[in-house]
């Protein structure tokens, strides 16, 4: 007996893997009738190639992070700079990471609250007796970031690092007891989230299209439209922030594929599922492209201005 697959099967099937086994799809939601296209996929496989390929570069790093460390060496616990957690079976304390590059090839980090090394002195109270304050050099290389502070008394490390998201990744630093280090890293000014529910309604040449905004942190929305399967996306509005609803009114009968993306002074974030908006000749045996009453009309929108 053969199988047969519908594609649309196929599809969902890709999908849930996809979503199941990565955490940037949480911004993702589809629904029953989304159209899916290629762009789209492009998108989710792009993100999964780069969390699967991990760091290969220091360029990866390059931003400010924010950084939870997980302490259990007891002398650091008795300290009392970390927030203890589970009747004191391990601590917390936050660090601000700047990873920066200055002319070619020459990398660095900035550290506000560098914990990593201050609990490795033999003697001392280790709040009090390292610099909180570190800087030093830091390469990329497969996965593992070389790095060593500017003080005096710190060696060069070789560090593991585990990308979980396009901006989280694990950093895990061992040294020479059975203690570790565990940073979890969140990157700091990201670019906004992604519209989601795009829709449509049509009356005559005007598409009046609506969607879900999920951002808190955006400068504006572009919406983006295309004529053909084969052609780019192009920016045909600019919109405030918190705008959810714009008018396109078409010169022309056709076919047309919409989506909208938010933007910040980090970047632009993913677009939003895509709508296609079919306007046929009324007459099938016109030949005409352009409808007498709308061959002088523009694009408006309906809100952000």
């Amino acid at each position: 007996m053969k199988l047969h697959l519908n594609k649309h099967l196929i599809t969902t099937f890709i999908l849930i893997f996809i979503c199941s086994t990565l955490s940037f799809c949480g911004a993702k939601i589809f629904k029953a009738g989304d159209l899916i296209s290629a762009d789209m996929f492009n998108e989710l496989f792009e993100s999964l190639n780069n969390i699967n390929n991990g760091f290969q570069s220091p360029d990866e790093l390059l931003g400010q992070w924010k950084c939870e460390h997980v302490e259990i060496n007891p002398r650091c616990l008795s300290s009392g700079y970390y927030t203890q957690h589970d009747n004191s079976s391990y601590g917390t304390v936050t660090d601000i990471i700047t990873f920066e590059k200055s002319g070619t090839n020459n990398y660095t980090f900035r550290s506000q609250n560098y914990m990593i090394d201050c609990c490795m002195c033999e003697t001392g109270n280790p709040t009090q007796d390292f610099p909180r304050v570190q800087s030093g050099a830091y390469a990329v290389i497969a996965n593992r970031l070389i790095f060593q502070a500017n003080s005096p008394s710190v060696s060069k490390r070789l560090t593991n690092l585990q990308r979980t998201s396009q901006t989280q990744f694990t950093w895990e630093v061992s040294n020479s007891s059975p203690v570790m280090h565990l940073l979890n890293c969140n990157k700091l000014n990201v670019t906004s989230k992604s519209p989601t529910s795009l829709d449509y309604s049509r009356v005559s040449s005007s598409v009046v299209l609506n969607w879900k905004d999920n951002s808190d942190d955006e400068t504006g929305v572009y919406v983006t439209r295309k004529d053909s399967l084969e052609a780019s996306y192009n920016n045909i509005a600019t919109l405030s922030l918190d705008s959810t609803s714009y008018t396109d009114v078409l010169s022309h009968y056709g076919t047309y594929w919409y989506r909208v993306k938010s933007f910040n002074n980090s970047g632009v974030s993913e677009g939003s599922n895509v709508v296609r908006v079919d306007w046929s000749v009324p007459n099938s045996n016109s030949s005409s492209s352009t409808p007498p009453s709308s061959s002088t009309s523009s694009s408006s929108s309906t809100t952000g201005f």
